[in-house]
């Protein structure tokens, strides 16, 4: 019977063995030796693949409608500003969560860590690409105006006389730094950041903004 028993207790100490589908690291342990597991205890083991990052970000109901599995996404550090690193959406919870009153998604991304020294809980900036297009003509965000009657966009262009004139136009994306402009003006055509109505200044009293591709 102490054989038996002996052999049962062995076979299920080989049972609490914990193994990983890669090299792995222990970085909080809660329990010692002999603890008893209860139900319902805090308690717990962190264990963390060294060379794999999961980031995790929420999206409320308007933008998760957009995003899908293997999107890319651009991530920049606070440890690392000037640097991004270009990673996929691996998973997409489709349960509900409340964030600041707000009904948001989490989305998962995994990334590898290369050679950098990043940490858990490190602040990550994540851009999530859903539409890309090449040579587009943009100007600065602050060049565009919206008329107050008519609720139209315009810019104002320095023409070769030296007069300011408005230009309405039509805009498309905007990332608050530039905007994108689709119709109605042409390249290489000098754009100021200042009204049309202020002819009575000299265009380099302000800073002129040409086309710019990117």
């Amino acid at each position: 019977q102490a054989e038996i028993s002996l052999k049962k207790d062995t076979e299920k100490l080989e049972s609490y063995e914990l193994r990983a589908p890669f090299d792995w690291l222990i970085t909080k342990n809660d329990y010692l030796v002999w603890d008893n597991l209860v139900e319902n205890d805090e308690k717990s083991i962190l264990i963390q693949n060294p060379d794999l990052l999961e980031i995790s970000v929420f999206a409320d109901q308007v933008d998760i409608t957009k995003l899908s599995k293997k999107q890319k996404a651009i991530i920049t550090y606070d440890a690392f500003p000037w640097e991004e690193f270009s990673w996929e959406i691996i998973d997409i919870d489709s349960t509900p969560q409340d964030k600041d009153w707000v009904t948001k998604y989490e989305v998962k991304i995994f990334m590898t860590k290369k050679d950098k020294e990043i940490f858990s809980w490190m602040s990550a900036y994540v851009n999530i690409v859903t539409q890309e297009k090449l040579w587009v003509l943009a100007v600065p965000f602050s060049a565009v105006k919206t008329d107050e009657k008519t609720w139209k966009e315009y810019v104002t262009v320095l023409e070769k006389n030296g007069k300011k004139v408005k230009k309405e136009i039509e805009t498309w994306y905007s990332d608050w730094v530039n905007t994108e402009i689709v119709k109605w003006v042409k390249e290489w055509e000098k754009v100021l950041e200042l009204d049309y109505d202020s002819n009575y200044y000299k265009p380099e009293d302000f800073e002129t903004m040409w086309w710019w591709m990117y």
